[in-house]
């Protein structure tokens, strides 16, 4: 990935990370003054902008299985989106939200080899892939509940 590009996107996740860090300390705030309503809203706030540094900012490897039979290990961001290379980024999106038919369909668009049958995109993931995933994961769980505590309340 070029210099520039790199740059653009930790400065968009640093942003995306101080408004969720921003949002917390206001959601701290209004608890302390006892305005639980809005309070859970700034908390959906802060969670939805975590779950979505997680999902699509957080700096990981691509780790889409290549033809070669070994994980890519171009640069990614975030845990749904692959890399630059071929459809990685679609493969890698389709695979995450295991919708396997379009996932095969990407694969046979970005390879020169010919294909005999369905293919099967698998992603190796690693220890801090699993982890960007249950964060993020548990992010949005907290943005739901807190956005039904807000209506609710």
């Amino acid at each position: 990935m070029a210099r520039s590009m790199r740059s653009t996107a930790r400065n968009v996740g640093l942003a995306t990370l101080a408004i969720g860090a921003i949002a917390l300390v206001i959601s701290v705030e209004l608890f302390r003054h006892g305005r639980i309503g809005t309070a859970f809203e700034f908390l959906a706030v802060f969670a939805f902008t975590v779950s979505g540094y997680f999902a699509f900012q957080v700096p990981a490897q691509c780790r889409v299985t290549t033809t070669r039979g070994h994980p890519c290990r171009n640069e990614a961001y975030g845990v749904l989106i692959g890399c630059h290379a071929g459809n990685h980024s679609r493969m890698k999106l389709y695979a995450r939200l295991h919708l396997e038919r379009a996932a095969s369909r990407a694969y046979g668009q970005g390879s020169n080899a010919p294909r005999r049958g369905p293919v099967v995109v698998v992603i190796r993931e690693n220890g801090n892939t699993l982890f960007d995933i249950c964060m993020s994961i548990a992010s949005l769980a907290v943005a739901v509940i807190s956005t039904i505590a807000g209506i609710i309340h």
